[in-house]
This record gives structure tokens, sequence and C-alpha cells, in this order.
């Protein structure tokens, strides 16, 4: 055969080779679709392990059956109870009431009773007329014991009027015998330099610190509960446009098969279609396993044991603010939870200075008491009685434990004084942008709005271009993605503006 002739055949040999392909190809189809008549998508050749990978992994995972729907207010009241931030804030404020009430007891009068009964021998004078002898042991002269002051121990008052053992000697009787006392006193500091109402001070700010806390620790919970019930809800809309996705997806891949069975259409157009397709169920996987970790998000955040649906409410549309933007900002720069705190607890620092400084003052303290013994032995330290007593300590030098206080007191006080004026700085700052970002959201889901009408209008015209021949698949794919896009901006759009608002009402600690 010469070359010319085997060039005249070789288009032939390659038409027939083509012909061929495609008949087997669409007799695989035929099989694979059943006797529906529809023609399914060809797997791929690594399809067979791709679908055994996910047999297993779906063999793995635990289905989502959320335990319950919970509404937005249900939901932050659980969270209320069970989250750690808001316990360690009412904790704190515990800890302040606490240490109020302690600071207010400084102006009162301490007070303690001591009572003791012990069993020992029978006291008598021995031979040395400059001994005392009290319950079987040398106590010393009497001139000693009237002078020594009265133990604030007790323990050291049992010992000074019991032995370790009993003793016998010369003009010395023992045996057994009952006694017992009763010793009560009290005293209060008749003058502080300035402690007592110097310690108040701090308490009270510290108290009004902690409560301040308690509330910005409290609207930062509600914010966080608002974010996770959004972002639920945004996952299920998400997973519906996912959904609707791969519906359009199959659609056209069914007509494009379906166009190229009759030579309408080319390998390639059913090729981008089942790209199409495989991309969209990735969207779609990928809108799932959000929505399950949200779902499973929100229940921790309300204190459920597992995974928690949102109760749809009201409508998401955009509503207008219940102040103005200037009522805004300026409730921010007073009354923010965030500023409150920080203003608060630079009160308190400033009240702990105070009282750190008070230590280089003397303290005067009256106290006073009366003991009642039932025997009475001669020349014992415990006599019956009243006792008064006046003294005052004057704190000299203590190793400069007191400089370290007030240092470390007015240190806290610098970093709490900026604090808080960098507080009132972020808080307009923040006002001003949470209040653009508000108006930017709105306008976005009017734009999407806009945008989602004419991708949806401009699907239907390409796809009865396409069904006509009047158009390429590449205009269809490009105008199916631009639909997608822009129902998935909608969506978008709509929670971006709740999560701004929220964030807006967290800032200035009430509902707008």
């Amino acid at each position: 055969m010469t070359s010319a002739a085997v060039g005249s055949t070789r288009p032939w040999l390659t038409a027939v080779a083509l012909i061929v392909c495609l008949a087997s190809r669409a007799a695989a189809q035929a099989g694979v679709g059943g006797a529906a008549g529809t023609l399914a998508m060809p797997p791929a050749p690594n399809d067979t392990v791709l679908l055994a990978d996910s047999a297993a992994v779906a063999l793995d995972t635990v289905p989502l059956v959320p335990d319950t729907t919970i509404a937005l207010a249900d939901a932050i009241a659980g969270a209320m109870r069970t989250s750690p931030v808001t316990a360690v804030a009412r904790a704190g404020v515990r800890n302040a009431r606490s240490t109020e009430r302690v600071a207010f007891g400084e102006f009162l009068p301490s007070a303690v009773a001591t009572g003791v009964w012990y069993h020992d021998g029978t006291p008598s004078l021995g031979d040395s007329p400059s001994s005392i002898s009290v319950g079987g042991a040398n106590a010393g002269t009497e001139s000693d014991l009237l002078r020594a002051p009265l133990p604030a121990n007790p323990t050291d008052l049992l010992q000074q009027v019991t032995p370790a053992t009993p003793t016998t000697g010369a003009g010395l009787t023992t045996g057994p015998y009952n006694n017992a006392y009763v010793n009560v006193a009290a005293g209060i500091d008749i003058f502080t330099a300035g402690r007592r109402p110097a310690d108040n001070a701090w308490a009270r700010a510290l108290s009004r610190a902690a409560h301040s806390t308690e509330t910005e620790q409290t609207f930062l919970v509600i914010g966080s509960v608002k974010t996770a019930y959004y972002n639920v809800m945004r996952d299920e809309d998400l997973e519906d446009v996912a959904r609707a996705q791969v519906k359009r997806a199959g659609e056209d891949l069914r007509a494009a098969q379906h166009r190229r069975a009759v030579g309408a259409a080319t390998p390639a157009d059913v090729l981008q279609f089942e790209l199409n397709l495989n991309t969209a169920r990735q969207q779609l996987l990928q809108a799932i396993t959000n929505r399950r970790s949200d779902a499973y998000a929100l229940g921790r955040l309300a204190g459920i044991e597992g995974p928690a649906e949102a109760q749809r409410g009201a409508p998401l549309d955009p509503t207008p603010l219940a102040l103005s933007d200037t009522a805004v900002i300026a409730l921010a720069v007073m009354a923010a939870p965030t500023l409150v705190a920080a203003v608060d607890s630079a009160r308190a620092a400033n009240a702990a200075v105070w009282a750190a400084r008070t230590q280089y003052l003397p303290t005067v303290r009256l106290g006073g008491g009366y003991t009642a013994v039932r025997t009475v032995v001669p020349g014992s330290t415990i006599q019956p009685g009243w006792q008064v007593q006046l003294g005052t300590v004057f704190p000299l030098f203590n190793g400069f434990v007191r400089e370290d206080q007030v240092e470390r007191t007015q240190a806290a006080r610098e970093v709490a004084r900026i604090t808080a004026r960098d507080a009132e700085r972020n808080a307009r700052a923040q006002a001003e942008a949470l209040l653009g970002g508000v108006r930017l959201a709105a306008e976005q889901i009017r734009l999407a709005r806009v945008s989602h009408a004419s991708a949806q209008e401009n699907y239907r015209v390409e796809q009865s271009r396409y069904g006509v021949g009047a158009a390429t698949v590449l205009d269809l794919a490009v105008a199916e993605e631009s639909l997608a896009q822009a129902e998935q901006l909608l969506v978008n759009a709509r929670y971006d503006y709740q999560l701004a608002r929220a964030n807006l009402e967290t800032l200035v600690g009430r509902d707008l």
C-alpha cells in the first residue's frame, strides 16, 4: 500500500474508532442508569477507592441528631448558668462582698471567751515563805505573779496553773481536785490613723469593680451565644444553598449527557458539568461539616450535652436601631461595661494606695475583760475580776515591708489609670467601627438581593439558550457558578448584619 493510500484511509479509521468508543460508553451509561432510562455519571478511574473510603468514614461518623431545638433566650439563660466565665465573675462578686464585710468589721470590737477545766493536786503553802505553790508547781513570788500579764493563749493559761507532774515535799500536800475558770475579753481600735476608712473605701471600690466585671462578662457571654446561634442558622441556610447547587449541577449534567447522546453536545460539555457537580458536592460536604461543629458549639454554650439546633423566630431583615448614632457613641463612652469595669478598677487601686500608707501611723487599742474562777488559788496569775487595758502600737521599722506594699500599690494604680483611659478611647473607636459595620451589613443585604435576582435570571436565560444551542457550556457553567455565589453572599450578608448588631449591643451593654 502506498503512503498516499494510507494517508487517505487514516481519517476514516480515526472516525470509526471514535464512534466505537462513544457507543461503548453510551452502553455502559445505559446499564448503570437502569430501567428508568436515565443516563448516570460514569465513575472516574479512582472512584472505587474514593467510594470505599467514604463508606468507611460514614461508618465511623456519629450521625448529627440534635438533642433539642433551642430559642435564643433559652440558650442565653443556659449559658448564664453553666458558663465558667460567668461563674468566675459571680465568685469575684462574692469575694468582694466578703472583703467589704471584713472592712466594715474593723469598726466593731473583737470579743473572745475562754474556758478551762483541769484536774490536779491540791495546792498549799510550802516551807519557803517567799515561794508560792500553785497547783503543785512553783510559780514564783507573789509580787511577780501579780505583775505578770494575762496570756492571750488559753493553753498558756493552763500551763501556768497546772504542773506537768504532781510534786511532793516538806509542807506540800497533794491530792486530786477539780478547778475551772472562764474569761471573757473584748477590744476595739480607738485610733487607726485613717486605716479603717481607707480599707472600707478600697473594699467598696473593689465591690463596684467586681459588679462591673460581672456585667462585662455577662454581655461577652451573650455575644458568644448569639454568634454561635446565628452561625448554626447560617450553616443551615448555606447547606440548603449547596443542595440547590448540587441539584442544578445534576440537572445540567443530565441535560448535557442527553444532548451528547443525540449528537448535539461534545464530550467536553459533559466533563465540564461533571466538574461542576463534584465542586457542588464538595461545598455541600463543607456546609454539613460546619453545621455539625457549630451545633455542638451551641449546645456546649447552652449547657446541653450534645448538639443543638437554633429555633427560627423573627425575620432577619435589618431594622432601625433604638438609639441614634450619636446616642450610641455617648452611651459607649459613658456606660460601656468594659469601660466601667476599668474605671472602677482604677478607683480600687487608688484606694489601695491610701490604705497602704496608713501603716506608717500608730494604732491605739482599748481592751477589757472579766475572769471567773471556781476555786481561787492564792498567788496564781489567774484571779477573778475585771481587767482594762489601753495600749498603742507604733511601727518603726519592719524590713521595708511597708515600703514594698506602697510601691506595689502605686505601680498598680498607674497601670489601672492608664488602662481606664485607654478603655475610654477604645470604647469610642469600637462604637464608631461597629456602627459602620452595622450600616455596611445592611447595605450589603440590599446589594446581595439585587445580585441574587440578576444571577437567577441570568442562569435561567443561559439555560434556555444552551438548550437550543445558542450558548456554550462555559456560558451556562459561569451562570450557574454566579448564581451559587449570589445565594451564598445573600445568606452571609443577612447573618453578618445580625452579628454586627450583636457586637454593638455587647459593647454598649444593652439591647438596641
